[in-house]
């Protein structure tokens, strides 16, 4: 039996597409926070449960999180879930969890990211009983995820033995070139993270009004309340074409949502932090510094500051095509994000400052995880069934 963690409404939407052309040689449970991706899956035939806040004492509570690993997830670090409430909420998922680990024969446990409160919780009874964890993130790259399973981005294995990359095949230059041609067209396509579908909105809203009435586990209103996925206009943003560009010498920094894992939990450094740095960095190379908010990045507040700092440190806000921005820059500053990979495509100076998986890659290792670490065939965000050879890929990875 493998355990499927479900910790959203999107990621509901995605391993329903997963799991649909595996159901006949697998035997899946679904363990949910949310309501109607519990609904979801017993209307597809698919074993699950919905756990529910209980009405545990905070001592008690306390107990069963020994590890204290509620204190980071990153709905705690963000503000969306009180200590006080981690610790009764990850106790109620570490005894739904222990239940169906009893219950049956759990092989694997399909986890999306793993930082998030549920995630972590399900990841210490896994640890507990032996059960083998597989987890998954977008890799940002065309028809292909993500999955490792000591972690992602940081924690992954990669990140720590980028050695394990040595034993892969090289893809050939004719391979490698033909996707290369692929990625581009498609990074001249909007962000699908920040699109903004409102039949989708709509199923979050109400699973929320279920759940709050339903007493469901992890309680967090933020991302349902938006009603954009998409950054605000930055007034006096200026959008340089792919020509102009080519005429300026400039380092390139591309901002992260700030109240993501890759800054909360692998960076030392904020957004804000890190124009600070590529300021300094950019002066030493006596370039100037072109700064893009990151399309999916919703925090007025964090938008305000980066507009303050503008008007201090002397430099661009734009809204380019990152594509172009990484082609013609002279480097790239980020903190640890996958743009900072895309740029080692382009044979450029990239800086991270902090935490990431592709720090010590060269050429070929570049070349081996994106052809063979990652997994084919597998786009997030679309919306048909995977395909049964890249789903069962994923499960033997």
């Amino acid at each position: 039996m493998i355990v499927v963690v479900i910790d959203s409404m999107e990621r509901c939407y995605f391993f329903l597409r997963l799991v649909e052309n595996l159901r006949s040689g697998h035997q899946f449970y679904f363990l949910t926070t949310e309501p109607l991706a519990h609904a979801f899956a017993v209307l597809s035939n698919i074993q699950s449960v919905f756990v529910r806040r209980k009405a545990l004492k905070l001592e008690n509570s306390a107990q069963r999180a020994e590890d204290g690993y509620w204190k980071n997830a990153i709905e705690v670090l963000n503000g969306h879930i009180s200590l006080p409430q981690a610790r009764k909420d990850a106790a109620a998922i570490e005894d739904a969890m222990a239940k169906i680990v009893k219950s049956g024969d759990v092989s694997r446990c399909l986890i999306w990211n793993g930082q998030q409160l549920l995630g972590r919780a399900v990841t210490e009874v896994c640890n507990r009983h032996g059960v083998e964890t597989i987890f998954l993130e977008i890799s940002n790259l065309p028809s292909k995820l993500f999955v490792d399973r000591e972690g992602v981005n940081a924690l992954s294995s990669i990140a720590s033995f980028p050695h394990r990359l040595d034993a892969l095949p090289l893809p050939s230059m004719d391979t490698h070139e033909a996707w290369f041609r692929r990625y581009e067209q498609s990074k001249r396509e909007p962000l699908p993270q920040s699109r903004f579908r409102l039949n989708r909105k709509l199923i979050s809203a109400i699973n929320l009004l279920i759940k709050v009435v339903g007493r469901g586990a992890v309680l967090n209103t933020s991302n349902v309340l938006k009603l954009s996925n998409a950054a605000p206009t930055i007034p006096g943003s200026k959008c340089y074409s792919c020509d102009e560009l080519a005429k300026r010498i400039y380092v390139f920094l591309p901002l992260q949502v700030s109240g993501d894992t890759q800054i909360k939990l692998h960076s030392d450094v904020t957004n804000i932090e890190a124009i600070r740095q590529a300021v300094g960095s950019a002066r030493k190379m006596g370039a100037e510094l072109l700064v893009k908010v990151h399309p999916a990045e919703t925090d007025r507040g964090e938008l305000r500051q980066i507009c303050d700092l503008r008007s201090k440190l002397n430099f661009d806000i734009v809204s380019s095509a990152t594509l172009d921005l990484v082609r013609n820059a002279h480097s790239v500053v980020t903190i640890n994000s996958t743009v900072g990979l895309e740029a080692l495509m382009y044979d450029k100076k990239v800086i991270t400052l902090g935490r990431c998986f592709y720090r010590d890659f060269d050429g070929d290792r570049l070349k081996k995880y994106i052809h063979y670490f990652l997994v084919d065939g597998i786009d997030y965000f679309g919306s048909g069934a995977v395909s049964a050879g890249a789903a069962r890929a994923l499960l033997d990875r």
